[in-house]
């Protein structure tokens, strides 16, 4: 049992007691235009999502997805306005239609002595870190830490992405032969 977090979940990877790569994960929203009712916008989002990535693991008639509509007050028959945007799912998993957006800049400014503090306390050389940050307080809460943070879910979402992790994977060789 844990204590309930709120605010923007974050992934971070520490490579050698630096931060080599942190990324936001937004929940799957979507957004109207006007003609189109919610249920109509999932479908569309959730088959654009489908032919993006493999091994998603969400479809449009989930549960979760009606659960969240309902604590929002909204119905799977009722047209969004033009921009109107809402949550369809609650969590920021990946695999479940959420999105990832590239923050090492920020994180690594922010959070790398903490992130720093936890890989050297596991005695740990490579690892990913999921924080919880409250953007408004700058409270946070790690979540959990992972011994092998995996990257195809967030690689598979988009060619940036893919691009920051052929870095990582630069940054882990350099390190390596730095050990030998």
């Amino acid at each position: 049992i844990q204590q309930a977090c709120f605010g923007d979940e974050h992934r971070v990877v520490v490579l050698g007691g630096d931060v080599v790569l942190a990324y936001q994960k937004k929940p799957l929203t979507l957004t109207g235009d006007g003609h189109l009712t919610v249920d109509e916008l999932l479908r569309k989002a959730i088959k654009k999502l489908q032919k993006e990535r493999s091994g998603l693991k969400i479809s449009h008639d989930s549960r979760k997805i009606d659960f969240c509509l309902a604590t929002q007050g909204i119905s799977r028959d009722i047209v969004l306005g033009c921009g109107q945007t809402i949550l369809a799912l609650q969590n920021a998993n990946l695999a479940q239609g959420a999105d990832a957006v590239l923050s090492t800049p920020e994180i690594k400014e922010k959070f790398g002595d903490i992130c720093r503090d936890i890989s050297s306390t596991l005695r740990a050389k490579f690892i990913g870190i999921d924080l919880m940050v409250n953007r408004e307080t700058g409270s946070y809460a790690v979540i959990e830490v992972n011994s092998r943070p995996g990257f195809e879910r967030f690689v598979a979402s988009g060619r940036k992405n893919r691009k920051a992790v052929q870095g990582v994977f630069k940054q882990c060789f350099r390190h390596i032969k730095k050990q030998f």
